[in-house]
């Protein structure tokens, strides 16, 4: 496609909503985008910065063990940058750099713990 050429695609979707979930064509597209979004931004941070990507063990309780501990990792990060940091603090800083820092004090906590 060159530039300023406009891209033109059909789409299209079957569901089971009820209508009344889905009353027109525009709230199924919202909620399929939602669901898009869901994906891309949730298992994609979780693969790329959470190594939720592949686990070398093959037992059913440490794969779901491996695959829980990153999710729930994940959910309370999620939970306290969307809930308890203020805006400013957001425009400040990046998600990376707060679970970082999150990461950093766990370590730190070890260390003091550690005997001496």
């Amino acid at each position: 496609m060159r530039t300023g050429e406009e891209n033109v695609t059909d789409w299209w979707w079957a569901t089971t909503l009820p209508k009344a979930l889905a009353p027109s064509a525009r709230v199924a597209v919202q909620y399929v985008r939602g669901r898009w979004q869901i994906e891309n931004e949730g298992f994609n941070e979780l693969s790329n910065h959470w190594h939720a990507d592949h686990y070398f063990h093959r037992h059913p309780v440490a794969i779901t063990a491996l695959w829980l501990i990153p999710f729930c990792a994940h959910a309370l990060f999620r939970s306290f940058w969307n809930a308890n940091l203020k805006s400013t603090a957001h425009k400040a800083c990046s998600k990376l750099h707060f679970a970082r820092r999150l990461a950093a004090d766990l370590i730190l906590d070890d260390l003091r713990a550690a005997p001496s």
